[in-house]
């Protein structure tokens, strides 16, 4: 059994390998990203591919070529996705720190890798990376261009957890323990691989923000539990308590500390991901309460702020469909200045009648709206076209 999951891991990694370095070659030939991370992208899957399925004590040439595809594809890669150009600056230190690294072990006979403290070497250059990965992102300014920087991060960051956990298990032994322990290493090296790919070829093939809250929020409960069993079962050892009894406090102390971690880790994770954005749900129960407020703002001028609160933009307008509604159905921006910015146009419709039509430009920094910006403003829409529409109606019996 452990051979067949070692041969199907093997099999994996060659067809992501292959299959990705192609749809790198096509992206940067159809000019989606740049040749330079494109190339380091292929170097790193096909480096990946080519050390685990002949396993590196089998080959020093297979060796050499994982070691130098790893310690110059990765840092070439973060520093240069999407665009080919170094951002930021510092990252091109990370390649020249690479190259000294493959260097010196190769002048050395391989005595820097055979040192204990090896390791700090790619786990730094890993974390650098995704931090260079992660300062990109900030400065991405198209919504594409930052759903497919999410896809990279979400993979290195889904590959580093499972070798964590895979290492709690092996210890410094990941990889080395048979066919089992091989073709687990395998398997955790699949989320990087994958998440290059998706990210190059195609960064909208899902909602990569519901991923990533989804991914946050396993990790930070599961490593948040594993921490207070461990904690619980110290303090329990420490009084001098006998193991089962230890480990029925330590259960405990899991189960306490559950829904409150769970709920913690939730809302951190939908305000790393999402910020103040407001999710569909949320946006529909923020206009209720707009419009149930007693002030003297009126219909169309509620809906633009709860727009404005629910995407983060200063730059909403809701503009009538026609000259005869615009005292009633017209209101914004948010901020007078802002008025000039293009905005992507949503329209609220009541009974197949166009009412007004919603403008929201993107945030500063952005391009464009994202996708939870672009559900949200759709249900803000539709429910407050029978609020437009009633408010056109109050004011029609008043003129009469």
């Amino acid at each position: 059994m452990d051979e067949v999951l070692l041969l199907a891991s093997r099999l994996l990694l060659l067809i992501i390998g292959a299959g990705g370095s192609v749809a790198f070659v096509v992206a940067a030939a159809r000019r989606r990203i740049a040749w330079l991370p494109a190339v380091a992208a292929a170097v790193i899957l096909l480096g990946i591919s080519l050390a685990w399925i002949a396993p590196a004590a089998s080959s020093v040439a297979v060796e050499l070529a994982f070691l130098a595809a790893w310690m110059l594809g990765f840092p070439m890669f973060a520093a240069t996705f999407p665009d080919g150009r170094f951002v930021p600056r510092w990252s091109l230190w990370l390649i020249v720190a690479g190259a000294l690294a493959l260097v010196a072990d190769l002048v050395l006979d391989d005595a820097l890798r055979q040192h204990p403290a090896w390791a700090i070497v790619p786990a730094s250059q890993l974390l650098l990376g995704i931090g260079a990965i992660a300062f990109r992102y900030r400065r991405s300014a198209s919504s594409e261009e930052r759903e497919a920087v999410r896809w990279v991060l979400l993979g290195l960051i889904g590959t580093l957890a499972a070798f964590l956990l895979i290492g709690l298990f092996e210890g410094d032994q990941v990889g080395m323990g048979g066919a089992a322990s091989e073709a687990r290493a395998n398997l955790a090296g699949l989320p990087m691989s994958l998440g290059f790919v998706i990210g190059v070829a195609r960064p909208r093939l899902w909602n990569v923000d519901v991923a990533f809250r989804a991914t946050l929020v396993v990790l930070g409960v599961g490593w948040g539990l594993v921490g207070a069993f461990a904690l619980a079962s110290a303090s329990a050892g420490m009084l001098g308590a006998d193991p089962v009894p230890a480990a029925r406090w330590s259960a405990a102390a899991v189960a306490a500390a559950a829904y409150p971690l769970t709920r913690g880790v939730q809302r951190l994770a939908t305000w790393l991901v999402f910020r103040t954005r407001l999710d569909p749900a949320a946006a529909v129960v923020r206009l209720g309460a707009e419009l149930d407020a007693d002030d003297a703002r009126s219909v169309a001028q509620r809906i633009v702020d709860v727009a404005a609160s629910a995407t983060g933009s200063t730059a909403v307008e809701l503009v009538a469909a026609s000259d005869r509604d615009r005292a009633v159905f017209e209101a914004g921006p948010i901020d007078p200045g802002s008025a000039a910015e293009p905005g992507e146009p949503v329209p609220v419709t009541f009974r197949g009648e166009l009412l007004a039509t919603l403008l929201v430009a993107p945030r500063a920094g952005e391009s464009d709206l994202g996708a939870r910006d672009r559900s949200a403003l759709a249900a803000i829409a539709r429910h407050a076209a029978p609020a437009l529409d009633g408010a056109r109606s109050l004011q029609e019996s008043r003129a009469a």
